[in-house]
């Protein structure tokens, strides 16, 4: 920040600039997770992967062994250890390419700020000084500084506005393509989160202001 006061004659000039650049760094980081879960979805146990299969435990359901086959074959999962249910999370690096387990993605995002004025006090009178001034100011959208930025293919304004249309035509949503994403932010020369805002220019009415 610079600040710079001049005086001549009757005037009080004032004029200066504020610059900031933030750089906030992130990391995330994703393993695997294996668990028991539930032993009757390995197959062969005696339950079936109808919805149907989610009633109480003891109630066979179609293609389902007898209940007391069933609650042994729960049974032996657990004592023998069978990992019946696994997910995984995994990072990536900017080619789309797997990080090893537990190897955190490291991001940085940024943020830079411009703001800059002038100002002038004219003492017109000994009664009756007027001030007016100017002030821009320019704010960029946040990115990410190594380009591990994502953005939809298509806004998802344009998508909402897409939807609405369809509805009053009688078109469900469900003929709409898969929701597709590609590497943005300046850091692959593309759109960030948002367009550039550049109309941010205010002024300062003059007022009078009496001396007393």
């Amino acid at each position: 920040m610079n600040d710079t006061t001049w005086l001549k004659g009757k005037h009080t000039i004032k004029f200066g600039a504020n610059l900031r650049f933030t750089r906030v760094p992130t990391y995330t980081t994703r393993t695997p997770i294996v668990s028991l879960g539930e032993p009757s979805w390995v197959n062969a146990v005696g339950r079936s992967y109808t919805p149907a299969a989610v009633a109480a435990p003891c109630q066979p359901v179609h293609n389902s062994l007898p209940c007391e086959r069933m609650e042994l074959g729960r049974r032996v999962d657990h004592d023998a250890g069978i990992l019946s249910e696994s997910s995984g999370n995994y990072n990536y690096d900017r080619d789309g390419n797997p990080l090893a387990s537990g190897e955190p993605a490291v991001r940085r995002w940024g943020m830079d700020e411009y703001e800059f004025y002038v100002q002038d006090s004219w003492q017109v009178f000994e009664n009756l000084t007027v001030t007016g001034g100017l002030r821009y100011s320019l704010a960029s959208p946040p990115w990410e500084v190594n380009g591990l930025q994502v953005a939809p293919t298509q806004s998802l304004g344009e998508r909402f506005l897409l939807r609405q249309e369809m509805m009053a035509k009688g078109i469900p949503d469900n003929t709409l393509p898969l929701v597709q994403f590609e590497l943005a932010g300046p850091e692959n020369g593309k759109t960030g989160f948002y367009e550039w805002d550049t109309n941010n220019l205010a002024r300062g009415s003059p007022r009078p202001d009496s001396d007393r």
